[in-house]
C-alpha cells in the first residue's frame, strides 16, 4: 500500500507540462531536420565524406537504417521530407501513437546513417522519442484542439505511472551518469577540467574563452560540478524536493548555452523540466478558474473524449522492461563493464539497435587535452590556394585559435573532430576525393587535408600547437 502511494507521488506528471514537451521536442527536431538537409550531399550520399561502402567496412554495430537503402540525393531528400512531415505531425498530436513510432525510427535511421556527425544529444533525443510512445502527450494543444477552439487546459496529471516513472528515470540516468564518470584525475584530484574544456577551442564560445583564463576560479568549481551532478539528480524521486532538480537543469544548461557551443543539447535538457513542473504552477500559468468559467458544454465533453486511456497490459509490460533495461545500461556503464553477468548479450544488441543505450559521457572520464581544428587547403586550376570550408579566403599558414570557425556549422566540427575520423587514414583520404567530386566542377584541382593540433597543459596553462598534412589528392584523378 505504502509503495503504491509513493509510486502515485513520485510518478505524477501534469498533462499540460507533457503536452508542452511534445511541442517543443518536435520544434527541436524541425530545426534538426532543416539543418542537416543543408549538408544533405556531404554527410549522407556516397558522393560525400561517409559513402555506406565505409559504413559497412568500418562500423561493426548493429544497426537499421532505411537510409542506407540507396545513396543518391534523391532518395535522402525523399526521406528528409517524410521525416519532417512526421515532426510536423507530432507537434499537432496527429496519430499521435502512430507518428511517434514512425519518428523515432526515422530518428534511429537518419542518425545511424552517419553516426560520426551525430552526437550525444541526438541519442537523447531518440530516447526521449520512445518513453513517449507511452506517455499521453497528445492530451492538449492538439490539432483537434485548434479545430475546435479549445486551447485551454484543465489540471489533470498522467494516470500512466511506469511510463511515468520511465520518463523520470530517463532524466536521472542522463545527469547522475553524467556526474558519476567524471572520475578522472582532472576531476577529482588537480581540478583543471573545467579550465580544459573552457579552453578548447572548438567547443567553447567567446564568454566561455574568456572563463577559461580564469583558472582559480574554475579549479574551485571543479568539484562541486560533479558532486552536484551525482547527488541532486536523486531529489527527482523526493516529489517535495523536486524543484531542486528543475532549478539545478535550469542553472546547469543555461550555463552550457552560453559557455559552450553544444547546438541543441542544451534545449533538449531544459524542455525535459516541462513535464517535471508541478500542477499548482501550471493552475497559476493558465488561469485555471478563470478558464473554466469559459468552457461550454461542448467543449468539456470534448475534452472528456480526448481524455488519455490506461496502458493496457502489452504497454505496461513493454515499459516495465524499459526500466530495467535502462537500469542495467546505467549500471554497466557506471561499473564500465562491457558485460554484467547474467545479463544476455541480445539486451546490449538491442539498446544499441534502437539507440536507447544510456552512455552519457559529458566530459567524462576527463576532457581531452589535445584539441584541434582541420584546414581543407584547396586549389584551383590556377594555381591559387584557398581555404575551402573558409568561403574561399586565401589560406592562412599560421596557426590562430580562431580558426576552428572555418567549420560551416556543428555538424561540421562534430564530423571532422570525431576520434573515430582523426585516426583513421583511410577517412582522410575519403574527405579529400568528397570535396574534389563535389567541387570539381568549380574549378577545384587538388585538396590537401591539414590538422592543426592544440595541446592544452593544465601545468604550464597554455596551449601548444602542432601542424601536420595527414591527406592530399588530385582532383583530376577523381570521376
Amino acid at each position: 500500500m505504502f509503495a503504491k502511494k509513493y509510486l502515485s507521488q513520485i510518478a505524477s506528471l501534469d498533462l499540460r507540462g507533457l503536452s508542452l514537451f511534445r511541442i517543443s521536442l518536435g520544434l527541436i527536431i524541425v530545426f534538426d531536420i532543416i539543418h542537416r538537409w543543408f549538408d544533405i550531399k556531404w554527410f549522407y550520399t556516397d558522393q560525400g565524406f561517409w559513402p555506406r561502402l565505409f559504413v559497412s567496412s568500418i562500423d561493426k554495430t548493429y544497426f537499421i537504417s532505411l537510409h542506407m537503402l540507396d545513396g543518391s540525393v534523391q532518395w535522402q531528400s525523399f526521406l528528409f521530407l517524410i521525416h519532417l512531415l512526421l515532426a510536423i505531425a507530432f507537434i499537432l498530436a496527429i496519430k499521435i501513437r502512430t507518428t511517434t513510432l514512425l519518428l523515432w525510427f526515422f530518428q534511429v535511421s537518419l542518425i545511424t546513417r552517419n553516426i560520426h556527425v551525430s552526437a550525444g544529444f541526438d541519442d537523447y533525443i531518440t530516447c526521449l522519442l520512445l518513453v513517449s510512445l507511452f506517455l499521453p502527450i497528445g492530451r492538449y494543444f492538439t490539432l483537434s484542439h485548434i479545430k475546435n477552439k479549445t486551447l485551454y487546459p484543465y489540471a489533470e496529471k498522467s494516470n500512466h505511472k511506469w511510463t511515468n516513472l520511465l520518463f523520470i528515470t530517463q532524466v536521472f540516468s542522463i545527469h547522475f551518469l553524467a556526474g558519476w564518470v567524471k572520475d578522472g584525475s582532472a576531476w577529482t584530484e588537480n581540478h583543471t577540467a573545467l579550465s580544459m574544456i573552457y579552453n578548447s577551442q572548438h567547443m567553447s564560445s567567446s564568454f566561455g574563452l574568456w572563463l577559461g583564463q580564469h583558472h582559480n576560479l574554475l579549479e574551485f568549481f571543479t568539484p562541486w560540478v560533479r558532486w552536484l551532478e551525482i547527488i541532486i539528480p536523486f531529489t527527482l524521486f523526493i516529489p517535495r524536493l523536486r524543484f531542486i532538480m528543475i532549478f539545478f537543469i535550469l542553472v546547469l544548461h543555461f550555463g552550457i548555452f552560453l559557455t559552450l557551443n553544444a547546438f541543441t543539447f542544451p534545449f533538449v535538457n531544459l524542455i525535459t523540466i516541462l513535464p517535471l513542473i508541478p500542477s499548482s504552477l501550471w493552475d497559476k500559468v493558465f488561469c485555471r478558474k478563470r478558464v473554466q468559467k469559459q468552457f461550454s458544454t461542448q467543449a468539456k465533453t470534448l475534452l472528456k473524449s480526448l481524455a488519455p486511456k490506461g496502458l493496457n497490459y502489452i504497454d505496461q509490460s513493454i515499459v516495465f522492461c524499459l526500466i530495467v533495461i535502462m537500469l542495467i545500461q546505467v549500471a554497466k556503464f557506471g561499473t564500465r563493464k562491457d558485460q554484467i553477468p547474467g545479463v544476455p548479450r541480445i539486451i546490449h544488441q538491442l539498446t544499441m539497435t534502437t539507440l536507447f543505450y544510456q552512455r552519457w559521457l559529458l566530459f567524462g572520464p576527463e576532457p581531452f587535452q589535445k584539441d584541434g581544428y582541420f584546414v581543407f587547403e584547396g586549389e584551383n586550376e590556377k594555381g591559387e590556394v584557398f581555404e575551402i570550408l573558409g568561403n574561399n579566403k586565401i589560406l592562412n599558414k599560421e596557426i590562430t585559435p580562431e580558426a576552428y570557425q572555418v567549420y560551416k556549422n556543428r555538424r561540421w566540427s562534430r564530423y571532422l573532430l570525431d576520434p573515430t575520423f582523426i585516426t583513421t587514414p583511410a577517412l582522410h583520404i575519403q574527405v579529400a576525393r568528397g570535396f574534389c567530386k563535389i567541387l570539381k566542377k568549380d574549378g577545384l584541382a587538388s585538396v590537401n587535408v591539414i590538422f592543426n593540433e592544440l595541446y592544452y597543459n593544465p601545468k604550464m596553462k597554455k596551449t601548444n600547437k602542432k601542424q601536420y598534412l595527414l591527406a592530399t589528392s588530385n582532383c583530376n584523378y577523381i570521376n
